[in-house]
């Protein structure tokens, strides 16, 4: 049986990682999956974990990186996509690799850094998974704080209507989230969006059922 309101992103729903600045990037929090209801520090801590997932140019676009970080991440990354296609269909292995990249990029970033992206992870993988501003286009939507700490407030927000919800209320609070978002970003801004979605189309964003 699931546990309730998984947001496991599978890879077949995206274009594979392997060009994560040609097709959108799936984030996938390692671990249990993200559980409705579940403590906000938890959550945030399980949605961080996605960082793996994310090119050095889209994390450039959450927090200024240095030159040197860049190519230590690119490194990182890299070394990542080796060994999980070297371990095959070892799935423990594979979560092993990438906890270990989690780790990795840690040390590579300041504490400032960090915290930056564990303030707005949470509400980078509710953008993607509703589909709002997928993250490969964070580099030319370009978000300002403002617009950042809006988004993390309606997340959070959305976030906590989530437990106890059947599948079509999931559903009405994305597509929620995704309505209270769309007036934040700027027709400049949508228009990136709306073109990468075009290009890149995905399914449509529905919850997982229980």
């Amino acid at each position: 049986m699931q546990t309730p309101f998984k947001l496991v992103l599978t890879a077949c729903a995206l274009i594979a990682l392997s060009v994560p600045t040609q097709a959108q990037t799936r984030l996938r929090p390692q671990g249990p999956g993200r559980v409705a209801g579940a403590p906000r520090e938890t959550q945030r801590e399980r949605d961080y974990q996605a960082v793996v997932f994310l090119p050095p140019d889209v994390l450039n676009a959450i927090t200024p990186l240095q030159p040197d970080q860049i190519t230590r991440l690119t490194a990182i990354r890299n070394e990542m996509h080796q060994d999980v296609k070297a371990a095959g269909a070892d799935r423990a292995k594979i979560a092993d690799i990438r906890t270990h990249a989690v780790a990795a990029i840690r040390t590579v970033l300041t504490a400032d850094q960090n915290s930056q992206i564990e303030h707005v992870m949470s509400a980078v993988v509710m953008l993607q998974r509703t589909h709002t501003v997928p993250p490969p286009t964070l580099k030319d939507v370009k978000l300002t704080s403002a617009q950042w700490e809006q988004i993390v407030t309606i997340e959070a927000d959305e976030y906590a209507k989530l437990r106890g919800e059947n599948k079509d209320q999931r559903n009405a609070t994305f597509a929620e989230f995704k309505s209270r978002v769309d007036p934040v970003l700027t027709d400049a801004q949508r228009q990136v969006v709306a073109g990468f979605i075009a290009a890149h189309p995905g399914r449509p964003v529905t919850a997982p059922a229980h």
